[in-house]
């Protein structure tokens, strides 16, 4: 690395630390003069190569074994591009994004062919003779700085952004990266070996280098469908899943209670759907926060998969409204809710902060094709409202004859230790 370049390298490198986000207007003006000065001394040394004598070899010392001090061309051109995307970061602006955009486009265009010139000893592609190469020092910085530029720039809004996109198609492409990457540099290497090493006719040769770069084209295009494929079935369960409780939400139980339909109409099996209601979630809410509501609504889920099957479909479609739907359980209903009341006992035996109260209806029918499901969660629902109401009328009357006995104490004395003498 030339005298030149390396201080290049150092201008670039404090403007790109100078001009991060949320820099103060002084550190932001530095960053523009270090940004400038990276620029005319990658403009100048492109002159001189024009033809322009401004003797750029003695402003810095450098090695007595070097032909001259100047930078490589593929480096200067590589400073002048660091230099216009510093000077455009230094400065935001939607204009001046996009040309930093193509700048960093450029400077990755830059990059490839450098790696190219290494990986299949093209000194043409890395300076102009032997003498006045890119070298390996040089190339990691502006590796360094350009890829630091490209990750600034794809953070922000333009046209590098799709890398740091939230979409399929950008975790897609930020997975498959390295592999698009690195594949053609090993493809053609491997054919250029073939037909460097002569193992082959030069007939022959070409048959067998077209498979290879076939197949692996085939093995890019398989390894992204995979990771598509994948990631598809990712956001598809994240979509029907319900994020508090892991089981299913309203669009991801109607879903699965169509596929569950359809099997017991296959196995000719009857369907029973249960509606159940949390009781008192509000006043939990409002008493201890929405925390303590959500660890209610939490607990109440874990106890419907510890009571049903797995075959079963169980789901959450309102705040505290929970349905499930269950292949051949008909007459067996309250034998279910039994077995959730007993299971939550145990759990508030084991933790009696945790009191869980519901009301519950349920459907059944024999004929699952004659049946819709709608038709059943409304039949469910009807009478989870209908014991509802019977319990806040118990709840009711219990309480109301405890305040009375509180207000009105009975007035018959006690007959324990009177003696009664005959008439």
């Amino acid at each position: 690395m030339t005298a030149n370049a390396a201080a290049g390298m150092l201008a670039a490198a404090a403007s790109l630390a100078l001009s991060a986000p949320g820099r103060s207007p002084l550190a932001l003006r530095l960053s523009l003069v270090a940004a400038l000065a990276v620029l005319a001394l990658g403009c100048i040394t492109l002159l001189e190569y024009a033809g322009v004598r401004m003797e750029i070899e003695g402003w810095l010392p450098r090695d007595a074994s070097a032909s001259h001090g100047r930078p490589s061309p593929q480096t200067a051109l590589g400073l002048t591009l660091i230099g216009l995307c510093l000077a455009f970061l230094s400065r935001p602006g939607r204009r001046r994004g996009m040309l930093c955009d193509l700048g960093a486009i450029s400077l990755v265009t830059l990059i490839l062919v450098l790696v190219s010139g290494y990986v299949y000893q093209m000194v043409e592609l890395l300076g102009l003779s032997r003498t006045n190469l890119t070298s390996p020092q040089t190339f990691f910085c502006l590796f360094l700085l350009s890829t630091v530029i490209v990750v600034r720039r794809a953070s922000a809004i333009g046209w590098l952004s799709f890398w740091f996109d939230g979409g399929i198609g950008s975790r897609v492409g930020r997975l498959v990266l390295p592999l698009v990457v690195v594949t053609p540099f090993v493809a053609f290497a491997t054919v250029g070996y073939l037909d460097s090493a002569d193992i082959l006719p030069p007939a022959y040769t070409r048959a067998v280098e077209t498979p290879i770069v076939v197949l692996t084209a085939l093995a890019v295009i398989a390894w992204m469908g995979r990771v598509t494929n994948r990631l598809e079935r990712e956001l598809r369960s994240q979509s029907l899943k319900d994020q508090l409780t892991n089981i299913l939400n309203r669009r991801g139980f109607f879903s699965a209670a169509d596929y569950a339909v359809k099997n017991a109409i296959r196995l000719r099996a009857g369907l029973t759907l249960f509606y159940f209601d949390l009781d008192g979630l509000k006043k939990i809410n409002d008493s201890l926060g929405h925390t303590a509501g959500s660890e209610l609504i939490t607990s109440f889920a874990n106890v419907l998969v510890a009571t049903f099957r797995k075959t079963d479909v169980i789901g959450r479609i309102g705040g505290d409204e929970f349905v499930v739907l269950a292949s051949g359980a008909c007459g067996t209903a309250e034998v279910m809710l039994a077995r959730m009341t007993a299971i939550i006992a145990a759990r508030a035996t084991a933790d009696p902060l945790l009191e869980i109260s519901f009301s519950a209806g349920y459907a059944e029918t024999a004929y699952p094709a004659a049946t819709k499901i709608d038709d059943l969660i409304a039949q469910a629902d009807m009478m989870m409202y209908e014991r509802k109401q019977l319990k806040k009328g118990a709840a009711s009357l219990v309480g109301a004859i405890a305040k009375t006995e509180f207000l009105f104490p009975p007035i018959t004395p006690s007959l324990r230790g009177v003696r009664l003498s005959p008439a």
